[in-house]
């Protein structure tokens, strides 16, 4: 399972509970709560920087066919463009999340202290179901579909663009 479908299903659980279905594990919904704030995109940075190597080396002139390799660098520049507009669609799901579960390493992303005990998750669980979380949950699963289908995409193109490589240095 791609990250961006457990982000995915996470919300949609978090949404459930939202919506009034009963908690039946408190700090499993804490988990899913923390798992729908990542944003589970990205180039792999070995391949961004394999593609720069390309590029900067001259490397990426073995591709003898110009369309193709306008393609690749459409490709790889995309990337950052879509992480953009991905990023434009950020609502406060993740703000108010960060500030209704106590981090277990202070740093900048929510993340549960698993440590805690099983009355501080119910603490916690009830907590979240009182505030205005639900107020932010449909924007986060219509982004959580977003960043799947864009990366979907991506995927794909990737293979494609991979198949054109092989092909041209093949002749």
């Amino acid at each position: 399972m791609t990250g961006t479908e457990k982000k995915q299903e996470a919300l949609k659980r978090v949404a459930l509970a939202l919506n009034g279905q009963p908690i039946e594990d408190n700090k499993a919904f804490l988990l899913d709560i923390a798992q729908g704030t990542a944003f589970p995109w990205g180039q792999p940075p070995h391949q961004r920087v394999t593609f720069e190597e390309l590029q900067s080396s001259g490397k990426l002139g073995l591709v003898h066919n110009t369309a193709l390799r306008e393609s690749i660098i459409i490709y790889y520049s995309g990337f950052a463009a879509t992480e953009d507009r991905l990023r434009e669609k950020v609502g406060e799901y993740s703000d108010v999340s960060f500030g209704l579960i106590p981090s277990s390493t202070g740093g900048a992303t929510v993340d549960i202290d698993l440590e805690l005990s099983e009355s501080r998750y119910a603490s916690l669980a009830q907590s979240i179901l009182d505030s205005d979380l639900h107020l932010h949950i449909t924007r986060e699963e219509n982004r959580a579909k977003d960043l799947h289908s864009s990366w979907i995409s991506r995927q794909e193109r990737g293979i494609q663009l991979t198949a054109e490589i092989e092909a041209e240095l093949a002749k």
